[in-house]
């Protein structure tokens, strides 16, 4: 079953549910519906999902493999954190703050 392969792949790799749902861009609920089996990976994340595993699609899927890591899989280095982008930001710029004398000043001119 992939629940108990995901789950058990991710903790030879020593990822926390937390991690790995951040390095997937996901929540960590959402890697906990996964492994429970009451839910599945979207087929658009499982891409991701064996990247950030260091494993092959096969070794969620093989039913006759044991669970756990493939042995001729080596451990993959860490995928980084996904980087805050301009994207991210708030569209707006700060208002600066404008004391009663300035804005009485800027008004006479």
């Amino acid at each position: 079953m992939i629940a108990n392969k995901i789950r058990a792949i991710r903790e030879a790799r020593k990822l926390s549910q937390s991690d790995f749902a951040a390095r997937l861009g996901v929540t960590q609920k959402a890697v906990s519906l996964w492994e429970t089996g009451s839910a599945c990976p979207r087929a658009d994340k499982l891409a991701e999902i064996v990247r950030v595993l260091g494993c092959r699609i096969d070794d969620l899927f093989e039913e006759n493999e044991e669970v756990g890591v493939a042995p001729q899989i080596a451990a993959p280095e860490p995928v980084p954190l996904p980087e805050t982008s301009a994207a991210d930001k708030p569209p707006w710029e700060p208002v600066p703050t404008v004391t009663e004398e300035e804005w009485q000043k800027r008004m006479l001119d």
